[in-house]
């Protein structure tokens, strides 16, 4: 794995707590107090924000990751970008802030952000009604959120998301806003998150590690060329310096050379 700035790895411990946290809590809900109506089929009435997951969340938690499921990727992520669109020009904040803030605004909307991820893990589904069994999360930062994240929780992983803790760039989620809920930090502080589910994420294509073994051998021939260019170098100045030291030696014995008389 590569370095990480300093930065980085502050943000990757606190993840290491939220990613612990958060599948504990999704281990752990209790029996759903929410209970379902005509007019609010998912419960999301019953959500409270700045809070742990709980009970309370569980009619929501598991109906808006099916939902996503079963949408049309291309139609969320337009949806999601023309929801964040209008917001913005309601609340005139970014959308990061304006999430934290304004979490009853986004409740069971659609969203649609792009970042980076720290790390990524797996852990088992609760007990559910739409039979879903595992599920992933990651922690994604966007531009405006500095350096705080928001978490995404989903049910398909790609291929070129890997289990670990890696940098990944240019990730984007098109999914749901459910709340904003609050974990431990590795300073001992609470800290809120919004909190996404989405079907999956999307991954560019990220840059090719270069083998060690080639690393090394390009370092070695690169190396031996400088060497041998450096004594060419060196050779030819030599040379050329004897050379000119040849001539002026020549220019000077002709020049000072004695002249004999012939003996009388």
């Amino acid at each position: 794995m590569f370095n990480i700035p300093k930065y980085r790895l502050s943000l990757l411990a606190s993840f290491c707590l939220v990613a612990a946290g958060s599948m504990l809590i999704a281990q752990e809900f209790e029996p759903a107090k929410a209970e379902p109506t005509k007019d609010d089929p998912l419960a999301l009435a019953f959500v409270r924000d700045h809070s742990p997951l709980d009970g309370n969340d569980n009619v929501a938690y598991y109906g808006l990751l099916n939902q996503a499921r079963e949408a049309s990727q291309a139609e969320l992520a337009e949806a999601g970008r023309q929801f964040l669109k209008k917001r913005r020009e309601q609340s005139k904040l970014l959308t990061f802030p304006d999430m934290i803030r304004n979490p009853k605004a986004f409740r069971g909307q659609p969203v649609h952000l792009t970042g980076h991820v720290l790390q990524t893990i797996e852990y088992d589904a609760y007990e559910n009604d739409y039979g879903i069994e595992k599920l992933y999360e990651s922690m994604i930062y966007t531009d405006d959120s500095q350096t705080h994240p928001a978490a995404i929780v989903f049910l398909e992983k790609p291929d070129n998301l890997p289990i670990s803790g890696d940098l990944i760039e240019g990730v984007t989620v098109s999914g749901y806003f459910l709340k904003t809920y609050v974990y431990p930090s590795s300073d001992n502080a609470n800290r809120v998150a919004p909190l996404i589910l989405a079907k999956t994420v999307t991954v560019k294509p990220q840059p090719e590690a270069i083998d060690s073994g080639n690393t090394n051998r390009f370092i070695f021939w690169g190396l031996a060329s400088g060497i041998v260019i450096l004594f060419l170098v060196l050779y030819i100045v030599q040379r050329s310096d004897r050379k000119r030291m040849i001539i002026e030696q020549k220019k000077r014995l002709d020049s000072e050379a004695p002249t004999f008389k012939p003996p009388a």
